[in-house]
């Protein structure tokens, strides 16, 4: 609950109330003030003052004070010379509850119409500025116009001057090239070819006799070629462009995805243990890397050596052992189709086949037949095995390859044959004959 204020002061004269309220060592930026027509407050917690005036004031004229411990309201009076019998008139709780109701919606009127009042005044003053700045630059404007008008009027003085001075015999105004075209012409009559001066000759002594030939009819002087000015020199511009892993332009929205992508795809070159970026100028030969991606091979890490030989072939691409090597690696992954495209390539590059690369071609049909025969290629499978047995007849495992090649090509004669017996016993109109079937015994199944 507040504490209510009652030791104020109040005094008066013919136009003014002026009532002195102490602060009680409260702070004057903690005050809380509210003035009416016929209700006015100071609200300081926990104190708190109020009063109903007697008489109406002037709201507008009022003014308080606040200082020195007190708050001092000089409250204007409407009725000027009226004397107040006090300073607050007897009211009921609810008819003071009534008036500060007022008061307040009152206060909340004053204070729209107010701000209506500044807004309005703004917009003049916006107004006025943006008459004063069209009117500025209309100003400018003139000034512009003005000045170039100026100097108009004396460039064409100018030129009338510059007429009135330079001119030919007839006293009119040639222009540059034209004078300049009047000085090759009097170089050219002075180095007149001979071909010319006939035609100059002849005509003029077919004048004489009164006979124009044809040539004078047709001749017409030259006019003169204005200079021309000279050729711009031209230059060759280089350009160079970014790197990008991707085949695609690159494109904003999906360059956090390739981000992504490119950094799992190092992640999983360091996991292999080769990564390209990290190595040494000596080391990025195909020697180097070659034993590298065999030392992977023999520990086991197959895809750190198919890195490895896959670095060194987009470098170096017309070394075969590179491609037999990667070929004998994607074996250990199954890589089937990688296998037979690296072998066929490795026996490409085998050309003209020598003793030196026996090997080569050895390991090459080797490793393709042993691809073939896992995709159900059997008799392309059993072509290579037939190749590498030519080349090393001694090699043991050839003779496993082999049986298996042949089985694969039974089974797939086999399934052949039933298709062949399926499409024949099919009839001509769509529908199957009927065979007539009996039972075998086991004994008929092995005769």
């Amino acid at each position: 609950m507040p504490v209510i204020v009652d030791d104020f002061a109040w005094r008066q004269s013919d136009d003014f109330v002026i009532v002195t309220v102490p602060l009680h060592n409260r702070s004057p930026n903690k005050v809380d003030l509210f003035t009416s027509s016929k209700y006015i407050k100071a609200h300081f917690p926990p104190y708190l003052f109020e009063a109903a005036l007697l008489e109406e004031i002037i709201d507008e004229k009022s003014k308080c004070l606040l200082g020195e411990g007190k708050i001092v309201f000089e409250l204007a009076k409407r009725d000027h010379g009226v004397c107040w019998a006090s300073l607050t008139k007897e009211l009921t709780k609810q008819e003071l509850i009534r008036l500060k109701e007022e008061a307040i919606a009152d206060g909340h009127r004053k204070s729209e119409k107010l701000s209506e009042q500044k807004a309005i005044e703004k917009s003049e003053r916006q107004r006025a500025c943006v008459s004063k700045h069209l009117a500025l630059e209309e100003k400018a404007r003139k000034d512009i116009a003005r000045k170039k008008e100026t100097l108009k009027t004396q460039a064409v003085d100018d030129i009338l001057k510059w007429k009135s001075t330079e001119t030919d015999d007839d006293k009119t105004l040639l222009p540059l090239w034209k004078k300049l075209g009047a000085k090759s012409s009097e170089n050219e009559t002075e180095q007149a070819k001979p071909d010319e001066l006939a035609i100059f000759e002849e005509a003029k002594t077919n004048q004489e006799v009164g006979k124009p030939s044809a040539e004078t009819k047709n001749w017409k002087p030259k006019k003169p070629i204005p200079p021309t000015a000279p050729l711009r020199s031209f230059v060759r511009i280089k350009c160079d462009f970014t790197h990008r892993s991707f085949p695609t332009p690159m494109r904003e929205s999906k360059f956090t995805e390739e981000e992504e992508w490119l950094s799992k795809q190092a992640e999983a070159r360091r996991k292999t243990g080769f990564v390209a970026e990290d190595l040494r100028p000596e080391e990025n030969n195909p020697e180097w890397l070659l034993e590298k991606g065999r030392s992977f091979h023999e520990v086991g890490n197959y895809l750190g050596a198919v890195s490895a030989y896959s670095h060194a072939i987009g470098a170096w691409d017309k070394i075969p052992e590179l491609y037999a090597a990667r070929a004998a690696s994607q074996i250990c992954l199954k890589n089937w189709r990688r296998t037979i495209f690296d072998a066929t390539e490795c026996l490409d590059l085998c050309q003209p086949k020598i003793p030196t690369n026996a090997d080569l071609r050895f390991y090459s049909h080797l490793y393709r037949g042993q691809a073939l025969l896992e995709v159900g290629k059997g008799k392309a499978a059993m072509a290579d095995f037939v190749e590498a047995l030519e080349l090393r007849p001694d090699y043991g495992k050839l003779e496993h390859f082999m049986d298996r090649a042949e089985s694969a090509i039974a089974e797939q004669e086999a399934i052949e044959a039933k298709e062949t017996m399926k499409r024949l016993i099919t009839s001509t109109d769509g529908k199957e004959a009927k065979v007539e079937t009996k039972y075998l015994s086991p004994a008929d199944l092995a005769d």
